[in-house]
């Protein structure tokens, strides 16, 4: 399987390595790396954040949201 051709220059990479983010590693960067959204950003020559994650998402970024506001107490 093919490796990223960006990642010895890219800063996520070894960053999935040492923090127990192989899967991202294994999905985007060994593997369908075309998929990866800093290499398609890049390829679009739009700005590609240091904290954008392969997949889309950005790295300590709170990705937890309630629908609903919480209740008060009374």
């Amino acid at each position: 399987m093919p490796t990223c051709p960006h990642a010895g220059q890219c800063p996520m990479f070894p960053l999935l390595e040492m923090h127990a983010r192989h899967e991202l590693k294994s999905l985007y960067c060994d593997g369908k790396f075309e998929r990866c959204e800093r290499t398609k950003r890049s390829r679009d020559r739009r700005i590609v954040p240091m904290n954008l994650l392969p997949d889309g998402k950005m790295l300590g970024a709170s990705t937890e949201r309630s629908a609903e506001p919480s209740p008060t107490r009374r």
